[in-house]
């Protein structure tokens, strides 16, 4: 029985016939420029120079568990099975990549004798199978006709999704003009009703004042998510924005690990501080309940780094963490938009938000920033 272990794969959109990067670049998953091709006795010259010319890179492996490492290693965007001399593990193979690569394509390749075989390869996870010896351009065939029905259902995916955010993004924007609206009409009215002394002409213009502060919040709130907003920018220490964001943080308090000397970052102070204690201590991470936040120097970036317990992930995934839509629907159009707008002030101040596990499966959030330039 193979047995492969890895750390967490991170998919990514596919490249291939999409204008991807050159050769140099390294393969991920979904990657269509790479074919995985498990073949005991090879492939035909003449099929490999036709896939390549057609710009596929064809990696050929011999060995099964050679095959089942790059799989893990370097997940492909296509994984050719040959099941000639493989008949005990051919679909115990074929069940390890649609494990591990969910996102690539396996199609098994039989000799006519071993047609018995086809049921098992298919439930076992195969997109499609040909008969050997495998002919080129129906391999290609069969590989873009499945990378045709993926686009179109992402495409389609893409759409829904966007409508969804859209709707929901205008219903929370809707809910938070329409209070202020409403008290700046109730005042107009009341101005224009009749004789009022300057009292109320007082009271109505400070009332006025507040609400014309929070409807110019949301138009800041949207410059933010629509990344068109310039931060009026100096120089910060990113320990003391964090010690202020944490500052009255409710609930259980967080191991600091700030570590001394970080270099400085470039920054709106006030926006920094509301994101990330947004982030450290809003709605989005309830579920995944913070432990401990660590401070460090990465390169060119400072990055907050926050551990997480992660018992609230376990159904939903960690890729679920840092999804708006997830919280319109668990939190309300005001707490996503509020998340949202935190991710977008990392976002303009050059930064990145991310979340990812360790090798063990332990879950963190990141916030990496730019180092101020000298």
């Amino acid at each position: 029985m193979l047995v492969v272990r890895a750390g967490t794969l991170t998919p990514s959109l596919s490249q291939w016939e999409r204008g991807g990067g050159g050769e140099g670049e390294g393969c991920t998953v979904g990657d269509r420029r790479m074919l995985l091709a498990l073949a005991k006795e090879g492939l035909p010259p003449s099929v490999m120079n036709h896939l390549q010319n057609e710009g596929l890179r064809v990696v050929l492996s011999t060995s099964p568990l050679e095959a089942s490492a790059l799989l893990v290693k370097q997940p492909p965007g296509a994984f050719y099975v040959g099941l000639a001399g493989l008949e005990a593990q051919g679909a115990e193979i074929v069940a390890l990549a649609r494990q591990h690569v969910s996102h690539c394509l396996v199609v098994a390749g039989l000799r006519p004798d071993q047609r018995a075989q086809v049921t098992r390869v298919l439930e076992a996870g195969a997109d499609g199978w040909l008969l050997e010896p495998v002919v080129a351009e129906e391999l290609l065939a069969l590989l873009r006709r499945n990378w045709a029905r993926e686009d179109l259902a992402e495409r389609d995916a893409r759409r829904s999704v966007g409508r969804q955010a859209v709707t929901q993004l205008a219903r929370a924007v809707a809910h938070q003009v329409n209070n202020p609206l409403g008290t700046l009409s109730g005042w107009l009215q009341m101005l224009r009703s009749g004789p009022v002394n300057q009292a109320s002409v007082r009271r109505a213009a400070e009332s006025a004042e507040v609400e014309l502060k929070r409807l110019a919040g949301v138009v800041e709130t949207l410059l933010i998510l629509s990344e068109q907003m310039s931060p009026r920018r100096k120089v910060a220490d990113l320990t003391e924005v964090v010690r202020r964001a944490l500052a009255g943080r409710a609930g259980e308090p967080l191991a600091l690990t700030l570590t001394p000397g970080l270099p400085p970052v470039s920054a709106d102070e006030e926006l920094l501080e509301g994101a990330l204690r947004e982030l450290l201590d809003g709605e989005a991470l309830t579920s995944a309940r913070p432990l401990a936040v660590t401070t460090a120097a990465n390169g060119r970036m400072v990055e907050v780094d926050v551990l997480l317990a992660g018992e609230g992930l376990k159904e939903r995934g960690l890729e679920e963490l840092l999804d708006p839509l997830r919280l319109f629907d668990e939190q309300g159009g005001e707490k996503a938009l509020a998340f949202a707008r935190a991710v977008g002030v990392i976002r303009v101040h050059g930064g990145e938000v991310s979340a990812q596990r360790e090798l063990d499966g332990t879950p963190h959030l990141s916030v990496k920033l730019p180092v101020a330039l000298a």
